[in-house]
């Protein structure tokens, strides 16, 4: 019964593989294959369209369908269009070329438009015809979806007939098989992960794994041992990088936290972001102020930024244990799951950051305590603390209104629907309010800059777009969530969730749910690319730490201790590379080496060093990026070219990025001499310690 129905759905992954045959391009559908041509679909007189990301899809062959709008206010067009080299030349109203391509004859991969005869449009543009689209479809070999959508489908069906076999999966395997084949994966390291994730739940509900929890007393000595060294952990280089505020959110957070303070100036003006970070940090720099004779300046109120999220993020560690006490009444797990949250690399590394995830974080998990509390004491005073602590939640990032679930989930569980809950839900407002109150008496500014952030999560940085199918909502799971607690505990929660699911373990899936209710919108949101995309996930890695920490002392005590390890290791190799943060190295080295008054071009500011002591010029506009050629780089003089990693690392990160800009660092890493470059000793993680690379214009 097993191979049958692993084979029939083998056989629907193979057609929904050669289903999904046809793709399309346009300036909307994906404009980063497409070079020369503006938004509003004219060409002037040469334009190029990248075919590489859709050849690597291919199978052996497709037809190519060109569709050009020859309509102009005067004359008709010439053109003369190559694909993959072979030349065709055009005129007419309306222009459609077609063909096919071989994937193996097509050494230039590319097609390009050249217009011979232009005119000139009343807003001074030569223009000679209208790009519409470009259009493939499979010739019946693989479809146009890349291969590893067949691949997938089967290794997904192959673990899960494994695992269930028989009749039932003959219900389910073969439609699995099918929709996972229509999947335009984007990284095969997803592919690996949600193979994982499958696996490893689908383990978790069929074999019984687990007995009896050990529970080991704990003195409150343990507990404060371990609070302080997340604290140190934590203070540890905490002012890296200032005064040059490498981070490109600081400095606007510091200066209106410095406004607050010396000139009493309360209105932010600023609603990327809710305010109570900003009056936290203004508090915490005036305390500076007045108990150790602090110096005010800007970079004062940075650190004193700084010092806020590293003390929201130590009192997570312990809300950790109180929840983890609460809910499974085991000093062992609490322990457990608190030391993940105490070394976790992720939690460490954004803590050192003025940013708003660590406050987010502690009032999602305090809102979270009081609830259950609330819950399972009939206390009705707590419930509403809760609620006003999502308001605070919300008022630290706007996400945190994702936070009002925790009012209703454990009420549900632990049986105690009262109508305390709705008069909680109304505190939620007055908590945001209370943090955000220029939101309403400076209400266009916050509507402004609420739509404009919402309009960045959409389209992405510098639009570049990582959709949550193209790696079928695994994009975090592999990258973010996976690093900050370790594989081992990673596996395990999966093993958990798989064996609470069999038993209809109504605590453990109601943590699951908090978990997925922070990382469901964070893999739906299209801003994604580097640096710390990490960090949209935050609030998820307590509730995560807390599976983890039920299913590993259920499992072995020495797994547990393997599983501590595996996240306190990377943070002190991380914690090392701290003092030297490596754009002081390479401006330490450039100040040395080269001639003051240098012309330099550079990227992403601050990304990169500040260099007062030569010449330069930046280059991180998204079209700026795109003319970025050698002779380029010579008509306006420059000397060097210096280029960061957490700038250049998205363009080689996933399709969706622009690829005409992507083939210009190709080309500047292929053709210019590399002059000195600066890596970390360990690895760039955040915002902190990128690999930098001078180039020589010649």
């Amino acid at each position: 019964m097993r191979v049958l129905a692993l084979f029939v759905s083998l056989v629907c992954a193979f057609i929904g593989q050669n289903s999904s045959e046809t793709t399309t391009i346009t300036t909307v559908t994906n404009p980063f294959v497409i070079e020369g041509v503006s938004r509003d679909g004219w060409i002037g007189k040469n334009a190029i369209i990248d075919l590489e990301p859709i050849l690597k899809d291919l199978g052996k062959s497709a037809s190519v369908r060109l569709h050009l709008d020859g309509w102009r206010p005067s004359g008709t067009p010439e053109v003369i269009v190559s694909i993959c080299g072979s030349e065709e030349s055009k005129s007419g109203q309306s222009i459609i070329i077609e063909t096919k391509i071989d994937k193996t004859n097509c050494a230039d991969q590319s097609i390009k438009v050249e217009v011979k005869n232009t005119f000139r449009s009343p807003d001074k543009r030569d223009l000679g015809v209208k790009f519409v689209s470009v259009n493939f479809r499979s010739d019946w070999s693989f479809g146009v979806l890349e291969r590893s959508s067949f691949w997938v489908a089967a290794l997904i069906c192959f673990f899960i007939s494994i695992l269930w076999g028989g009749k039932s999966y003959l219900l389910f395997g073969p439609v699995t098989a099918l929709l996972l084949s229509f999947i335009h994966w984007d990284s095969g390291f997803d592919l690996l992960t949600l193979g994982v994730v499958v696996l490893f739940i689908s383990f978790g509900f069929k074999k019984n794994l687990f007995k009896t929890p050990i529970n080991f007393e704990v003195g409150g000595r343990f507990l404060w041992i371990l609070l302080a060294l997340a604290l140190l952990v934590r203070l540890y280089g905490f002012d890296f990088g200032l005064p040059h505020f490498y981070h490109p959110d600081e400095y606007r957070k510091a200066q209106i936290a410095f406004r607050v303070v010396e000139f009493g100036k309360f209105d932010p003006n600023y609603f990327l972001h809710p305010s109570l970070l900003l009056y936290l940090t203004a508090f915490m720099g005036a305390i500076r102020q007045l108990l150790f004779a602090a110096e005010s300046s800007v970079v004062m109120f940075a650190e004193s930024g700084r010092l806020v999220s590293i003390l929201a993020n130590t009192l997570s560690v312990l809300l950790v244990y109180k929840l983890g006490r609460l809910l499974f009444n085991n000093k062992a797990i609490s322990i457990i799951a608190a030391s993940l949250v105490a070394f976790s690399p992720l939690m460490i590394t954004s803590a050192r950051y003025l940013k708003e995830d660590s406050l987010l974080t502690f009032f999602v998990l305090l809102a979270s305590y009081l609830a259950a509390k609330a819950s399972i004491h009939r206390n009705s005073k707590l419930l509403l603390l809760a609620g006003l602590c999502v308001g605070f939640a919300a008022g630290s990032k706007y996400s945190g209104i994702l936070a009002i679930v925790v009012l209703f989930v454990f009420p549900l569980v632990y049986r105690r629907l009262t109508p305390m809950i709705f008069l909680a839900c109304l505190l939620v407002p007055i908590g945001f309010l209370v943090t955000t109150p220029y939101s309403v008496i400076n209400k266009k500014q916050f509507v402004n800059d609420f739509n404009k952030e919402k309009k960045h999560m959409s389209k992405g940085h510098h639009q570049m777009k990582i959709g949550s199918w193209d790696h079928f909502w695994m994009y975090h799971a592999g990258r973010s969530v996976a690093p900050s607690l370790g594989w081992v505990s990673f596996l395990v929660l999966l093993v958990v969730i798989g064996d609470a699911l069999k038993r209809k373990d109504s605590t453990i899936l109601a943590v699951a749910f908090l978990a997925a209710t922070f990382y469901l919108p964070a893999e739906y949101v299209n801003a994604k690319p580097p640096p710390q995309p990490e960090r949209y996930i935050f609030p998820c890695i307590p509730f995560l730490s807390l599976l983890a920490g039920y299913g590993l002392v259920r499992l072995n005590s020495f797994l547990s201790v393997v599983a501590v390890l595996s996240v306190l290791v990377p943070s002190v190799l991380l914690a090392r590379e701290v003092p030297n943060d490596t754009r002081e190295v390479m401006r330490q080295w450039m100040i040395t080496n080269l001639k003051g008054g240098t012309h330099i071009l550079i990227d992403a500011i601050p990304y990169t060093p500040s260099l007062p002591e030569f010449k330069t010029t930046l280059f991180s506009a998204p079209e700026q990026r795109r003319n970025l050629t050698i002779e380029e780089m010579k008509t306006i003089g420059a000397e060097y070219v210096l280029v960061t990693s957490l700038s250049y690392d998205r363009f080689f990160h996933t399709r969706t990025s622009d690829q005409i800009v992507r083939r210009r660092f190709e080309e500047l890493f292929s053709k210019l001499p590399l002059i000195h470059e600066v890596k970390p000793d360990y690895k760039t993680y955040g915002f902190h310690n990128p690999t930098l690379k001078l180039l020589k214009v010649e």
